[in-house]
């Protein structure tokens, strides 16, 4: 399965979301999220989480996976579960920029969030 990209690296300057992706092969899987920050401003933080749908419109009220904050140009993983979650079809990112204190710049980040199928990418790391 080729990897799916869940936000395609981008400058942004306030908080929001990303596309609405739909899984196909990959849905019930687990997955290997791979964050790759760029750019990011001092004394902010970027926080991301992943919201699943079954269909695309219903969200429900809280994210599936809930990332750590992060500070710090780099690449990042963390592996999102979806055995046993036959129904979710879809994904989607939300990302909030948030300054330290009163006085630090306006927010702005440039970053890529891509999934792939965590045991290909287990394999992949090994080769």
């Amino acid at each position: 399965m080729m990897p799916i990209l869940l936000f395609p690296e981008e400058m942004v300057t306030e908080s929001g979301f990303g596309p609405v992706v739909e899984l196909k092969e990959s849905a019930g899987a687990p997955l290997r999220l791979t964050i790759s920050i760029n750019r990011m401003m001092e004394q902010q933080t970027l926080d991301l989480s992943i919201w699943v749908s079954p269909d695309g419109e219903d969200w429900g009220s809280e994210p599936i996976l809930q990332l750590p904050h992060r500070y710090y140009c780099g690449t990042y993983h963390h592996v999102l579960d979806l055995s046993g979650r036959s129904g979710v079809r879809f994904l989607r990112i939300e990302y909030r920029l948030r300054g330290w204190c009163m006085e630090a710049p306006p927010p702005l980040s440039s970053f890529e969030v891509v999934a792939e199928p965590a045991v290909a990418a287990a394999i992949a790391a090994a080769s």
